[in-house]
């Protein structure tokens, strides 16, 4: 008996031209996001000196729709330094000793303090300066949210960015990696609970962002 093929051809080739299309598409959009990351400085750190430029430049990249103001303070490790001094602070740090930023503009300050500050506030952390029960906290909070995922408990539509020493996590892989990582290998660990570019970070931008730093 012969065997018969009931898949037309015409049909296998459109699937298949499907399955590459697909695949290109993927590709694309992660060197699509490597570009954009390494452009905005995240991915591209290690042993650069830190400066105001490359601060200033994340926070543009992080919140394109804040209103970075040139005149904004800045807190580096607790300590309030206006933006004329900031530049000669950060230059005793790389920029990968930089572990934890956030930015918040007038309008933002305004709905988190009694006493809104007439400027932006660009908070900085680097490396050895983050309180550790902070860290041990936080890390444990990001390490259940995310295995709640990958146990099917909450919808990976739902995390937020996960980033690793400068490298984007994939949603499918970042509960097993957080699993495997010991806590005592974190140094530093940066949770944004707010949206931060869609167009940088990819969809879940919109759940906020988790930065994570290891030995």
């Amino acid at each position: 008996m012969c065997n018969v093929n009931l898949w037309p051809t015409a049909t296998r080739v459109g699937y298949t031209r499907s399955l590459a299309t697909s695949y290109i598409d993927n590709q694309m959009k992660s060197v699509f996001l490597f570009l954009t990351l390494y452009a905005v400085g995240i991915t591209d750190s290690f042993g650069q000196t830190l400066s105001k430029t490359y601060v200033d430049r994340w926070i543009a990249g992080t919140f394109p729709d804040s209103s970075i103001d040139s005149t904004g303070l800045y807190i580096l490790n607790g300590h309030l330094v206006d933006a004329d001094s900031i530049d000669k602070k950060l230059s005793s740090y790389s920029q990968s000793d930089l572990i934890q930023i956030d930015y918040f503009d007038k309008a933002t300050a305004e709905n988190l303090v009694i006493c809104a500050p007439p400027r932006g506030i660009t908070l900085l952390t680097t490396k050895g300066n983050q309180n550790k029960k902070t860290i041990r906290e936080s890390f444990s909070k990001a390490k259940r949210e995310f295995t709640r995922s990958a146990s099917n408990l909450s919808s990976p539509e739902e995390l937020p960015v996960l980033i690793i020493n400068g490298q984007l996590i994939k949603n499918s892989e970042s509960g097993p990696v957080l699993k495997n990582l010991r806590k005592a290998d974190v140094i530093g660990i940066n949770i944004i609970r707010r949206p931060v570019s869609r167009q940088l970070y990819g969809e879940n931008g919109k759940n906020g962002l988790v930065v994570i730093s290891t030995k």
